[in-house]
């Protein structure tokens, strides 16, 4: 006859294996599950997952890769990083300060697959540390962009990319002007963008289907 402990034992061990299922049901590829769940939770769900970046990540290598076969290690890398600005900032154009920094921080590019950083770990940026503002600042002061900046050149050269000067303008809750600031901004061949936009639209059609395949679609309407 089992005792109390055994019992209470079992008891736990069962306890622990719904509260696994729960946390486990998430991650099949039939999504059958997922689409019990409400409209809040599939969405969570989906923006949470890391199918989104990975399918992403995945098309725009073979978009750059199959618009510009020629384009260098670094060239493309750097195209990459300025497109992925754009697209995570909802802006039209990357600006030239946003782009370096996210090549110098490993957390956001991992270090092993970026060619600015092979070899070079002593130029990372930890984003996390308390001088990381002024290390970035110092980073543009001493000059230390150049090898990003000789990149961002031999694109422009080759006509993938224009570097421009405008002012980020910010304004009071009047509408009157507070402040304009100076910056540089990439911008992306027309062309180029309307592509990238369609590749992350399909992207993100494709996820979505997956998770709510009981949504019907536009062309299904």
């Amino acid at each position: 006859m089992a005792s109390k402990d055994d019992n209470n034992k079992k008891e736990n061990e069962n306890q622990d294996n719904i509260t696994n299922n729960r946390e486990n049901q998430y991650d099949n590829n039939k999504y059958s599950d997922v689409v019990d769940r409400d409209l809040k939770e599939r969405l969570c769900y989906m923006f949470k997952s890391c199918n989104l970046v990975r399918h992403w990540d995945t098309v725009l290598d073979e978009l750059i890769l199959h618009t510009y076969p020629d384009l260098t290690p670094k060239q493309r890398y750097l195209y990459k990083e300025i497109i992925q600005t754009i697209w995570d900032l909802e802006f039209s154009t990357a600006p030239y300060d946003e782009v370096v920094i996210r090549i110098y921080v490993p957390e956001k590019n991992n270090p092993t697959n970026n060619p600015f950083l092979n070899m070079k770990p002593e130029k990372a940026l930890d984003s996390d540390a308390a001088d990381f503002r002024e290390k970035t600042d110092e980073l543009f002061e001493k000059g230390e962009d150049k090898e990003v900046e000789d990149v961002v050149n031999e694109l422009c050269k080759k006509g993938i990319i224009t570097s421009k000067m405008t002012n980020f303008k910010t304004y009071k809750k009047d509408g009157t002007l507070k402040s304009s600031t100076p910056a540089r901004i990439l911008v992306m061949r027309d062309a180029d963008r309307e592509n990238a936009i369609q590749a992350m639209a399909e992207v993100f059609n494709s996820i979505f289907t997956a998770y709510f395949p009981d949504v019907p679609r536009s062309s299904e309407l």
